[in-house]
């Protein structure tokens, strides 16, 4: 049996932005909206699923982790 798949973290997604907002400083380009919590938990916290918008960065290996 195998071990489901963890759910993309959007700091790897090329939709994912930070906001100036203190109060929803998480945000997606793609689904259009902004978050007090990281996008693909909010997803998964509202719809149950895992985020299918997940689109990697182009230089993805070049991010801090």
């Amino acid at each position: 049996m195998s071990k489901p798949k963890p759910p993309a973290s959007c700091r790897h997604c090329r939709f994912y932005h930070i906001t100036w907002d203190p109060n929803a400083p998480y945000g997606c380009h793609k689904l259009g909206f902004k978050s007090r919590l990281e996008p693909s938990q909010y997803v998964l916290q509202v719809s149950g699923k895992p985020c299918l918008n997940f689109t990697p960065k182009a230089n993805s290996e070049k991010v801090a982790r």
